[in-house]
């Protein structure tokens, strides 16, 4: 079964963004190399995002990042589907469904807050790996919202990039 995987970085107050979007606090943090990125990356074989960090990527990258793996982006609105990305207006059960009969590798959740609620309250969300930056933002996008139903989860593992930490967590059974 491809497990579901939120990868994402946060700061020690649990934003995920200022409150304009900007990520830009996460390159003052000295890391080590890519951060585990590309370790992560090898393991999956679909990304899926929604609408804002899909429009949030396209003004702030030059090349398309996930052009190698097959893409999904959610939205509620219509959109014309392109080269790179599949847009979706299925729930995340029958996407995930879906994913997991043709993907031969795991789903990466990749943003935003959203996406997560939405992941989570459906309860399709079988691992967290949440990198934190040594920064306190004190407002922004939170990682959580009010909305995301409790679970329990186990720490798995811990990896140390410089100042940054990230932990790994698996859904309690």
């Amino acid at each position: 079964m491809k497990r579901v995987k939120l990868y994402i970085a946060m700061s020690l107050d649990g934003y995920i963004s200022t409150p304009d979007g900007s990520i830009d606090f996460l390159n003052k943090v000295e890391g080590e190399g890519d951060n585990g990125y590309l370790a992560f990356y090898s393991t999956i074989g679909t990304v899926v995002m929604g609408s804002l960090t899909y429009d949030w990527i396209l003004r702030h990258a030059r090349v398309f990042p996930y052009a190698q793996r097959r893409c999904y982006v959610m939205t509620s609105k219509e959109r014309m589907n392109n080269a790179n990305v599949t847009f979706t207006q299925q729930s995340p059960a029958e996407l995930v469904t879906q994913i997991q009969q043709d993907s031969e590798r795991d789903i990466w959740l990749a943003g935003g807050a959203k996406l997560v609620e939405s992941f989570l309250q459906a309860d399709l969300v079988d691992e967290m790996i949440l990198t934190i930056a040594p920064v306190v933002l004190g407002e922004g996008i939170p990682l959580f919202s009010e909305r995301v139903p409790m679970s329990d989860w186990k720490l798995i593992q811990t990896q140390n990039y410089n100042q940054f930490v990230e932990l790994t967590y698996k859904k309690e059974e």
